[in-house]
């Protein structure tokens, strides 16, 4: 028996922090993966990872606002999630915005209120790393 091939999807991820520390989160629709489930901001492709400029207009933000979008950034995260059909390759980015937030899709949450919902797999593994970094920049003011 041979083994299904794996098809490559492209998942880039906007987490969105607002002056108060709170995360913009969106629920996923009924089908597909991770149906119904919670999570940040997220667009998926099957040539290529989303760049930060189309995540920022996903979400109603400019691309500035997103940080290590420059000429040599990186996303602040990155990891690959195997499914039996499906190697989901993740980039996450981070936004910082001032004043009140009003995005185009999802709402705003405290952070704990995004680790307590149903969430993903791939959310589960960025949770530590994104509750870490919301933290200590929430906190530091930047």
């Amino acid at each position: 028996k041979t083994a299904p091939t794996r098809r490559v999807l492209w998942c880039g991820a906007l987490v969105v922090v607002d002056p108060e520390g709170r995360v913009l989160i969106e629920q996923r629709g009924d089908r597909g993966m991770w149906a119904g489930l919670t999570q940040v901001p997220t667009l998926e492709r099957d040539d290529r990872a989303p760049t930060p400029s189309e995540l920022g207009a996903a979400v109603g933000l400019p691309a500035t606002s997103i940080l290590g979008s420059g000429l040599f950034g990186e996303p602040v995260l990155a990891f690959v999630h195997q499914t039996t059909h499906r190697e989901v390759r993740f980039e996450v980015w981070r936004a910082n915005v001032g004043g009140r937030t009003r995005p185009r899709r999802g709402g705003v949450v405290p952070m704990e209120a995004v680790l307590s919902n149903g969430i993903s797999n791939p959310t589960k593994t960025s949770r530590s790393t994104l509750l870490q970094k919301t933290r200590k920049n929430s906190s530091t003011g930047a």
